[in-house]
């Protein structure tokens, strides 16, 4: 009994290290994008005194939205994009700005 209960131990930590190592980068992606939109919602807020939390919310989510569909890395510890996607976030921006600002007329 004692070595089935061992033995079954082992293979379940061995199960939990492989489905970790295996999610992780997944995982990493998806704490990476949470840490940027939250700072993202903040760095809006700043800059424009006048815009409410849930407007800069759907900014933000917009802009996650464009980042995932291009595959477009995150740096957590230095809060920005890839050198190479510069531009493509500069158009991210642009194109977010103007639904942005499409939302709030109609509404």
């Amino acid at each position: 009994m004692k070595i089935k209960f061992k033995y079954i131990f082992y293979l379940s930590i061995f199960a939990v290290v492989i489905s970790l190592t295996a999610n992780w980068q997944f995982l990493r992606d998806i704490y990476e994008y949470n840490i940027y939109k939250e700072n993202c919602i903040i760095n809006k807020i700043n800059q424009t005194s006048n815009i409410s939390k849930i407007i800069a919310k759907e900014y933000c989510d917009c802009k996650i939205e464009n980042f995932k569909k291009e595959k477009i890395k995150i740096f957590v510890s230095k809060l920005r994009v890839e050198k190479q996607f510069l531009e493509k976030e500069k158009f991210i921006d642009l194109q977010c700005t103007k639904n942005l600002k499409a939302q709030t007329l109609v509404k």
